[in-house]
């Protein structure tokens, strides 16, 4: 009910315009997902990245074999934030976590993320959508380290991934193809 009465709200200062797509989206993923939707909203169409998390298993957390592998890219700069990753490790029952380090042009503040509101997300040769969260940073020399969640997992059965950052402003993109090293 607290999304419903929002919507008028966030319409009248002018941050939602009349046309957004946005409230028909969350009303039906509220809906997909069990709750009362139609309060906020009538139902639209889930953007295609949010169906496949759900088409395809968002509350997967890890199976299959323990698999590490190379993921040696830099993506270009967006909206202040540059990401360079390492690898990608799979565990049973741990899923899928990236390594990688970012510099961000825009400082973190009081041990919030150093991320100033960008959305990742994974696309896997099969065409699947999955979900990446930062997670797990640290400080270093230049910048910061972390780990990312990825949700549903990424198996050795992968071969190449897209990886996506969209900010504020720009979206940016990265191939790469996976070796994968099963011990």
């Amino acid at each position: 009910t607290g999304l419903a009465s929002a919507v008028p709200a966030v319409r009248a200062v002018g941050v939602l315009p009349d046309g957004s797509l946005v409230p028909g989206q969350v009303a039906a993923l509220a809906e997909r997902l069990g709750a009362p939707g139609r309060m906020i909203a009538e139902p639209g169409e889930l953007p295609e990245r949010w169906a496949s998390l759900l088409n395809d298993g968002l509350y997967v957390t890890g199976g299959g074999p323990t698999a590490a592998a190379h993921l040696a890219a830099v993506l270009p700069e967006a909206d202040g934030l540059a990401i360079h990753l390492a690898g990608l490790v799979t565990l049973p029952g741990m899923g899928t976590r990236i390594f990688g380090g970012l510099r961000v042009e825009m400082p973190a503040r009081g041990g919030q993320s150093p991320s100033p509101g960008q959305a990742l997300w994974l696309r896997d040769d099969r065409g699947s959508w999955h979900s990446v969260s930062l997670g797990g940073w640290s400080s270093c020399e230049d910048g910061y380290s972390f780990q990312a969640a990825v949700v549903p997992p990424v198996g050795p059965e992968t071969s190449h991934i897209e990886l996506y950052i969209t900010g504020p402003t720009t979206e940016v993109r990265v191939a790469s193809p996976l070796t994968w090293w099963v011990p």
